[in-house]
């Protein structure tokens, strides 16, 4: 049997421009803020992806240093209101987020590529914990920023805290002082997000397709 995780096409972010403030300017997005992004649905299969946990989480850090903006992408127009009413139910001033709805996968990319910390807070059950391989998880460490994420197993198959920071799963607290940690210790966060960005590149979807052939051709493991 084998085992072979989802990948990444680099060049998604290899024809983007490196400077975050070009990116911001087309984009519409504050070139002097912090921006902790969540890029994806708000659910799926109708179940919590962590997007309500990471808003609480967020309102905590918003109290201890107030330049940061969170930013969620991929929201659809009929979850908008009930995310605002959330979001001022946790005390978030309109100015400290920025909600985007539904754009195009290369677009998408744009936002990753513009932001200072990514957040995957993936929920402890099935699913998550044990099958799933997200592409947004290789679509983050190819970004070249730096990842915040809750330790599953399924994370972990890939990812380890020399490449991220790992947070307690259902730990708002917890993923607010990750939070908080990779935004003030930005050569720390810039460290961990250069060696993502190596290791990525074991994970190209040629390489997994190669890895597939070599396999059923009974050759060894491409490395």
């Amino acid at each position: 049997i084998l085992v072979s995780p989802d990948a990444v096409d680099l060049s998604l972010f290899n024809n983007l421009p490196s400077d975050r403030a070009i990116l911001r300017k087309n984009l519409n997005l504050p070139t002097d803020k912090l921006l902790v992004t969540y890029v994806g649905k708000y659910t799926t299969m109708n179940k919590d992806k962590g997007v309500d946990a990471l808003i609480e989480a967020f309102s905590l850090v918003h109290r201890r240093l107030p330049n940061g903006v969170l930013l969620l992408v991929g929201i659809v127009e009929t979850e908008i209101m009930n995310l605002k009413n959330f979001i001022a139910q946790m005390g978030l001033p309109v100015e400290a987020y920025r909600l985007v709805k539904y754009r195009p996968h290369e677009e998408a990319m744009k936002y990753v590529k513009a932001s200072d910390v990514l957040i995957m807070n993936y929920p402890n059950w099935g699913h998550y914990t044990l099958y799933m391989s997200p592409l947004k998880l290789f679509e983050y460490m190819a970004s070249g920023n730096v990842v915040v994420s809750t330790s599953l197993p399924s994370i972990r198959e890939i990812l380890s805290s020399r490449e991220a920071y790992l947070v307690e799963p259902d730990n708002v607290k917890a993923l607010a002082d990750g939070i908080y940690y990779a935004l003030t210790h930005p050569e720390e966060s810039s460290q961990k997000a250069k060696f993502a960005l190596d290791l990525v590149k074991k994970y190209t979807w040629e390489t997994r397709a190669n890895n597939i052939l070599r396999f059923l051709l009974c050759q060894p493991k491409q490395v």
